[in-house]
């Protein structure tokens, strides 16, 4: 829901204030580090929320009753015989504590089965040259994708290949399935792109998120109609920002004051941008942490340190072993306050990137 309507924040608000489901209390406690001990609206969506999703996407019955079953304050705290991998004979545990390990083993299940699938359409992408048309649209047969999670899939594509995507299953004379919009190149109706094209059986749901119908014989006229919709559509993401500083003027208040507003950002009241133009990062300012994924830290004279999550072999090759030279960059970002051992210090964390200009040596 939209974050605008005072009700809806102040019964988030509430809610967080005095948090009295069990089980969402558990999952707090579970994911305190990620969510740096605090609840907040963006928070909750990236490290609560997917889990109960999860449960209700690809749960079992069993596991779906054990979970909600877990939100009631008079069965949370029931002991039931404990299923924990190497437990002792008779060992009992709360049903709470039971759920949050179950939503968290589905949930790995789920983003297991997501990435294989999504694995396996990447390459359907290429041989089939489903990028010469606006919407990517993939075409599948039953049974190829499962269709608990085909939405879930869709904005896997979508965020990668920044454009519309569609992904509907053959049944009979129709393809159906789900269809997600692309805020960052400016659809946020796809719907109404869709029923415009004069091509679709129905469309049900959001703006931006809906179920598609198609029927087969239409499915080349609707390509041609969203084509030629689409065709100012932008080929790079676009990002709106509220500052634009160049390399030597980013300023650290700012940061601190744009973090300090998190419990804010939501639906409808997107976190504010950052753009720094011209940055010359040399490899002298870069340091590389290889744990789970790779992470690439740029590091300013004034303290402030620009963070790159997930960031690929090539990428450091490029920032920090380019023979001593500097790559030039125009950066996207997000602001943080990296509170270490009580030391706040202003952080940034890279949303896009532009190189503009590199060269072997500095002075």
């Amino acid at each position: 829901m939209s974050l605008l309507s005072i009700e809806t924040k102040h019964i988030i608000h509430k809610g967080f204030k005095q948090v009295q489901n069990p089980f969402f209390f558990y999952m707090k406690e579970k994911n305190s580090f990620s969510l740096k001990g605090k609840l907040t609206p963006m928070g909750v969506a990236f490290y609560i929320t997917p889990f109960i999703n999860a449960i209700v996407r690809s749960g079992t019955q069993q596991e779906k009753q054990l979970v909600f079953e877990s939100m009631l304050s008079w069965k949370a705290f029931d002991e039931l015989p404990s299923t924990k991998r190497g437990h002792a004979f008779g060992a009992t545990e709360k049903r709470v504590e039971q759920a949050v390990r179950v939503a968290t083993n589905v949930k790995a299940r789920q983003t297991k089965i997501q990435n294989s699938m999504v694995e396996q359409l990447e390459g359907m992408v290429e041989t089939q040259d489903l990028l010469k048309h606006k919407v990517l649209l993939f075409l599948l047969e039953p049974g190829e994708v499962d269709k608990n999670i085909t939405g879930l899939i869709a904005n896997k594509f979508m965020a990668k290949f920044q454009r519309p995507v569609a992904m509907l299953t053959h049944r009979n004379d129709l393809y159906q399935g789900s269809a997600r919009g692309c805020d960052i190149v400016g659809i946020t109706d796809f719907k109404g792109i869709c029923e415009d094209s004069g091509y679709v059986e129905a469309t049900i749901g959001h703006p931006g998120a809906f179920g598609l119908t198609i029927k087969t014989d239409n499915i080349e006229a609707y390509l041609s109609a969203t084509d030629e919709i689409l065709k100012e559509m932008s080929n790079e993401p676009i990002y709106y920002v509220d500052y634009i500083w160049e390399a030597d003027t980013v300023n650290p208040e700012a940061i601190l004051t744009i973090a300090s507003l998190e419990n804010l950002f939501g639906k409808d009241f997107n976190e504010p941008l950052v753009a720094i133009k011209n940055l010359k990062v040399t490899p002298e300012m870069v340091t590389v942490y290889d744990k789970k994924s790779l992470t690439i830290k740029f590091s300013l004279p004034n303290g402030i340190s620009i963070m790159k999550f997930n960031a690929t072999e090539e990428e450091v090759n490029k920032f920090k072993d380019n023979n001593t030279g500097y790559v030039q960059v125009d950066l996207v970002c997000k602001s943080n306050a990296n509170d270490w051992l009580g030391e706040v210090t202003p952080q940034l964390f890279i949303e896009g990137y532009e190189i503009i200009d590199s060269n072997k040596y500095f002075f």
